[in-house]
Formats: C-alpha cells, sequence, structure tokens
C-alpha cells in the first residue's frame, strides 16, 4: 500500500500545503506592511525636522546649493537624529524632482536617487 493511496493522506497533504502557502503569504503582506508604516511613521516624525531645515537658512544663492550652510542646518538636524539624511531638491514641484544636495550621518558617498517623487509633498 502506497502512503498516498488513501483520501486521508491526500486531504492532509493538500491541506498542509494550503497552510503553508497561506503563512508565507501573511509573512510577507506582514513584513511589507510593517515596512511601509515605518516608513510612514518616521515621516511623520521628522515632518518638524524637515520645516525646520527649510527654514533655518538660505540653503541656495545665485541658483547654486550653499555647501556651508546646507552641512550647518544638516548637522544640527542630524544631532536630534542621527539617521537622518538630508535632500536638497530643486523647487519646482512637479511629479518628480532633482536632488541637487545630499548629506547624512554615515557621510554615505553617492545617492541612491537622483530623482525624487514630490507628488505628496505637493499635495500637503
Amino acid at each position: 500500500m502506497h502512503l498516498f493511496d488513501t483520501l486521508y493522506v491526500k486531504l492532509s497533504a493538500i491541506l498542509l500545503g494550503l497552510f503553508l502557502l497561506i503563512g508565507a503569504a501573511q509573512v510577507t503582506l506582514s513584513r511589507h506592511f510593517a515596512d511601509r508604516y515605518h516608513l510612514e511613521l518616521t515621516q511623520r516624525l521628522n515632518a518638524r525636522v524637515a520645516a525646520y531645515v527649510a527654514g533655518e537658512a538660505t540653503l541656495i544663492e545665485h541658483g547654486r546649493a550653499n555647501d556651508a550652510a546646507l552641512k550647518a542646518v544638516a548637522h544640527a538636524a542630524m544631532t536630534i537624529n542621527p539617521s537622518l539624511e538630508v535632500y536638497l531638491l530643486d523647487r519646482e514641484l512637479a511629479p518628480s524632482a532633482k536632488v541637487r544636495a545630499f548629506l547624512s550621518a554615515a557621510e554615505v558617498v553617492g545617492v541612491a536617487r537622483h530623482v525624487v517623487g514630490v507628488a505628496r509633498v505637493a499635495r500637503g
């Protein structure tokens, strides 16, 4: 007698497969939405810091980034939260904006994205 000849074993194997599939989907969805929640929470917590950075100094002079002012303001903001990354974007609020300058506490060389979406920023 073979193992998969009985209806009970076949149904048990199918049920086990379904449980594994549903469990994997649940873990994947939970991780995805937990990551999105973390990003949203971080954005909301740092909204006032962003307003501070934007209003503290003249970050663009004569069409160019004012590196000294940007570094000073970014340093002050990163004192509050060392995980912050400061991006200086073009003024135009089209569907996307070009990154003009970037600073982080880790002093990362280069920028992961040279264009970022600003549609949500434009909506307020």
